[in-house]
């Protein structure tokens, strides 16, 4: 009986070492080595180009980033001929197949797409830093600079390129697009820190803001002047070419450009994509006065407000203040180019910011900024108004709003918002300033 007991011991006490030997094999009994590292758990949240891009909701994407050759960009979420800091953040539209489908493109048109023509889609989808939708609450909205890059018309500037940029702004539970709606999917964040959005619509390369403007048989008026005052101030360009002389050419230089380009520049370019680092011109915001505008203060066609134009100036060739007073229209519209900044290409690298508006849109109307005449209104009938301060003519009313343009957003108005310091007197064809 006793050999039994000892027996039932030794059996028992060898349980409770095998229980204690297999006890301290579990993980969970072993404490982590000092400074060791946690391994990483992935978040539902993240996610990596790559693996988006995979999907096959966004197949014909695919061909088409592919065909831009990115492949560096999709692994490394930078572009791989130009390796940049992980702390620079993208924006990444990714287009659905039915958007691209719906726009005429197919898996075989993907395919048979020129490669120039593929990299302006893709790029016009990416954007300088990670615009967070989910905060979007700022309203105004942030401007982001794209990928797709203009070319700046010979000889206007010394450098190449400006950046194309857009603004993305978030009001009222919706994004917008350059203050137009634009329907998208769940963002996805990348590890990087740029955000991945699935876009329910193709975002298209803008018009020329003149080419929008031109199409438009209610702005004739306004478009017949600045092809005639492009003309007329070349002409008189080249009338007092002879005063600046001999050893004044860099004046004769800047004169020209800084006259010639001063107002239209950015209504006339009609840039075509390219590819590669360059200046950012800062966008603009028009208000393109329509025909019954002008009509409201007497001018009832565009030979009418030449032959006002003419009655205003006598040039003399040695007249160096003549291009700053003698054009009365462009007094006339002042306020109604609202320029981020105005560039002199005779001095080099030298912008001169006037800052007057950079960009306006009906949805997310707010005075321009504060130090503007400019004041805004609206009704019941969401009809927006706008009028200078304390000026005795009357406010306009925005006809069409949000017209997307290269150079910025366009809108046409009803009236001329007629500058506070100028007074009209169109019977005597004359004005005061």
């Amino acid at each position: 009986m006793e050999n039994q007991n000892n027996l039932f011991m030794k059996r028992f006490m060898g349980y409770l070492l095998l229980l204690f030997c297999m006890a301290c094999q579990k993980n969970e009994f072993i404490p982590n080595v000092e400074g060791e590292a946690i391994p990483y758990q992935d978040s539902l949240s993240y996610s990596t180009l790559q693996k988006e891009l995979e999907k096959p909701a966004f197949s014909i994407y695919k061909i088409l980033w592919d065909k831009a050759d990115f492949p560096g960009f999709a692994k490394q979420d930078s572009l791989s001929e130009y390796p940049v800091s992980r702390t620079i953040t993208r924006t990444y539209f990714l287009v659905e197949n039915g958007v691209l489908e719906k726009a005429g493109i197919s898996t075989s048109v993907a395919k048979s797409m020129p490669v120039e023509q593929a990299k302006e889609l893709v790029f016009n989808h990416i954007y300088q830093q990670a615009y967070d939708v989910d905060k979007g609450l700022d309203g105004n909205g942030n401007s982001l600079k794209s990928y797709l890059h203009y070319p700046v018309p010979e000889g206007v500037f010394p450098l190449s390129y400006y950046v194309y940029q857009i603004k993305l702004s978030f009001v009222n539970g919706k994004l917008l697009r350059d203050g137009q709606p634009f329907d998208i999917g769940k963002p996805l964040w990348t590890k990087e820190g740029s955000v991945i959005i699935p876009a329910k619509q193709l975002i298209v390369q803008q018009k020329d803001m003149l080419e929008i403007m031109e199409n438009d048989p209610d702005l004739s008026i306004f478009t017949g002047w600045i092809k005639w005052r492009d003309t007329e101030y070349l002409r008189l360009h080249n009338y007092l070419a002879d005063s600046f002389g001999p050893g004044y050419e860099f004046m004769k230089a800047d004169d020209q450009y800084y006259q010639l380009y001063k107002f239209n520049f950015k209504l006339l370019s009609n840039p075509t994509p390219k590819y590669g680092d360059g200046f950012r011109f800062q966008r603009s915001t028009f208000l393109a006065p329509t025909n019954e505008a002008f009509r409201k203060l007497g001018f009832n066609s565009l030979t009418d407000l030449i032959a006002f134009q003419e009655a205003h100036y006598k040039p003399q060739p040695t007249d160096w203040s003549f291009f700053e007073e003698s054009f009365a229209v462009d007094d006339l519209l002042e306020k109604h180019f609202w320029k981020e900044g105005v560039f002199m290409p005779g001095q080099q690298f030298e912008i001169y910011s006037y800052l007057i508006n950079p960009t306006f849109f009906s949805r997310i109307l707010a005075p321009p900024n504060s130090n503007s005449d400019i004041q805004a209104g609206g009704d019941a009938k969401n009809e927006i108004t706008l009028a200078i301060k304390n000026s005795p003519y009357p406010a306009g009313k925005l006809i069409k709003k949000d017209i997307p343009t290269l150079q910025g957003p366009l809108h046409t108005i009803d009236a001329i918002l007629v500058p506070t310091n100028f007074k009209l007197d169109f019977n005597k064809r004359k004005y005061e300033k």
